[in-house]
């Protein structure tokens, strides 16, 4: 394999690990490096720097799939809520752990990857005295690279998951929080009404003539207020 297409292939490598800007460097000797940094320019230099822009389409992501129920990013099981009557809060804790977990190791696989791509560089030139060996180590490099490549896409598209999740999760308990307070209003409102207009329940009391009507009087003139305070709070109770 030519020295040009080694260099081409090393590059495109190297490309997913960094983003922005990186610096192609050919010393006097041939050798070729690259760096996030642009190096200071010497006068007796005769190194070539390269200014090369990296493919931003790098941080894609692998697309969420659904199988029986449960999603998918790749070969990652994405947390879900067991019910709907399982706890909001305990969910957003898992959710956050597994982002945590995830945000980690992509900063550990792309560390790994930078060096490993830099150490293909450095060496590729190494291998001339072993016909084939070079061709070997170049597929063992491409193989380990397409699969960790893969791994990143899947834990980009866990975080991303994440993070809209998170997001989607407290914009619904904001949500939440608002009607809880506009519904403990009304039934403020609606006890308060009742009060006014038809007074407190009177006690049962047996030995009071007047009491059992008493008592139908006043749920006659309660019976529309308690409806709708019953439906107001059995809204308030499923939130």
């Amino acid at each position: 394999m030519k020295m040009t297409v080694i260099l081409a292939f090393l590059l495109a490598a190297y490309i997913p690990v960094v983003q922005g800007t990186v610096y192609k460097v050919v010393d006097e000797n041939g050798k070729v490096s690259f760096t996030q940094v642009p190096p200071l320019p010497k006068e007796d230099s005769t190194s070539k720097v390269e200014k090369v822009s990296l493919d931003h389409s790098s941080e894609a992501r692998t697309r969420i799939s659904t199988e029986f129920g449960q999603e998918y990013c790749g070969e990652i099981s994405l947390p879900r809520q067991s019910n709907a009557s399982s706890s909001s809060k305990r969910h957003v804790q898992s959710i956050l752990k597994s982002k945590e977990r995830w945000e980690e190791s992509l900063t550990r696989i792309s560390r790994d990857m930078e060096k490993s791509s830099q150490n293909q560089i450095n060496s590729s030139g190494r291998y001339n005295s072993r016909p084939g060996y070079k061709t070997q180590q170049n597929q063992k490099y491409q193989k380990k690279f397409r699969e960790t490549t893969q791994n990143m896409r899947d834990l980009r598209c866990a975080i991303h998951w994440a993070s809209a999740k998170h997001e989607q999760i407290e914009l619904h308990e904001d949500s939440d929080k608002s009607e809880r307070l506009r519904l403990k209003g009304i039934i403020a409102t609606l006890k308060n009404t009742l009060s006014k207009q038809c007074g407190k329940l009177p006690a049962l009391d047996p030995t009071n003539e007047r009491n059992e009507s008493m008592r139908k009087k006043w749920h006659s003139c309660s019976k529309h207020y308690v409806r709708d305070l019953n439906k107001v709070q059995n809204k308030l109770n499923r939130l």
